[in-house]
């Protein structure tokens, strides 16, 4: 079983991708322009390549879709829906998608592969995803307006992987819905995306098997775990989990702490290699590549306290959690 999902790029907008070895299904492939939404705070100004879906996938390898699901017609997630073939945009979405970026749709309703889908109330048409690949189900909510969405998605079967968005800013949901979010849907991973003003401490303390802290571009996760009874050590993904260090790693905890050298932006973490980390400054293109224990204590020596007892070697009291239950949804009886 190999059920990827790929993050090609989680902010400001959510471009994602599901697969197998038998399908593919890419989400929102949208663009986004410097300016196009005046609450994205300076930091999150990327550099022109990761603002779009072509960019990124030129950076990180492009998919090779059987089916591209968008979830409504702003330009962010709908811009380049027809990059490949004709896209599922929902109604009434469709008719404004087609109007605005001249490519043509087909109704949300008529999609493959997508068992449910959930009205999110973002936009007339908004809808979030749930389909299922190899056993695996997966929601993708794209924007929410939490009043609408929390309450329609109550009458939707538990998921094992919930891709939600985390903006945190008006029109859209914040943590505390992600957590509501949660305990309708009772996933076993959270993957949160569309980050304008996040706080991955909280996505840490979620009561989950394992959510992704920090969602790097091009991170790709095995979420075929999730219909077992494991929970496997997930810290090559830089994901929250149960072990030693307790929820979280420390690493990527507190990677919003680090600062650019060169003109002291935050940075963006990349890659998932497991024994060291490469960082990019979205503001002036600086790259730096170094070891986990060097990264942990340059955080440090700024003067972040929270990571100090890890940089010098101590770790908290180890977890011995009771054995994780499955939550595998019950299949629908059609």
């Amino acid at each position: 079983m190999y059920s990827p999902v790929r993050l090609f790029g989680a902010t400001p907008g959510a471009v994602v991708t599901v697969s197998s070895p038998e399908v593919e299904v890419l989400f929102d492939p949208g663009g986004w322009r410097r300016g196009y939404d005046s609450r994205v705070p300076e930091e999150v100004d990327l550099p022109e390549e990761l603002r779009s879906a072509p960019g990124l996938f030129d950076m990180f390898g492009w998919p090779d879709p059987d089916v591209t699901l968008v979830t409504h017609h702003h330009t962010d997630h709908a811009k380049h829906g027809d990059l490949f073939g004709e896209p599922y945009v929902p109604e009434p979405d469709r008719g404004v998608a087609e109007r605005r970026y001249s490519y043509t749709a087909r109704p949300a309703e008529d999609a493959p592969l997508v068992v449910e889908t959930v009205r999110t109330g973002h936009t007339a048409g908004s809808s979030a995803y749930v389909l299922e690949i190899e056993g695996v189900r997966v929601a993708f909510t794209g924007d929410v307006n939490p009043r609408v969405f929390l309450k329609l998605a109550r009458n939707v079967s538990p998921v094992h992987v919930l891709i939600m968005e985390c903006s945190g800013v008006p029109g859209h949901a914040y943590f505390r819905h992600v957590e509501t979010a949660c305990e309708v849907l009772r996933p076993r991973l959270v993957i949160p995306v569309h980050m304008i003003s996040y706080r991955p401490e909280a996505v840490a303390d979620l009561d989950v098997d394992a959510a992704v802290v920090v969602p790097d571009f091009g991170l790709e996760i095995d979420v075929s775990w999730t219909v077992e009874a494991r929970v496997p050590c997930l810290r090559r993904y830089h994901l929250c989990q149960r072990c030693e260090r307790g929820r979280g790693c420390p690493v990527f905890r507190f990677a919003r702490d680090y600062r650019c050298p060169g003109c002291g932006n935050p940075v963006v973490p990349l890659g998932e290699d497991p024994s060291e980390i490469t960082v990019l400054c979205p503001r002036c293109g600086r790259r730096e590549v170094m070891s986990y224990r060097e990264f942990v204590l340059r955080i440090a020596d700024a003067g972040e306290p929270a990571i100090r007892s890890a940089a010098s070697g101590r770790t908290r009291a180890r977890r011995t959690p009771d054995a994780p239950t499955p939550r595998t949804p019950p299949r629908d009886a059609s």
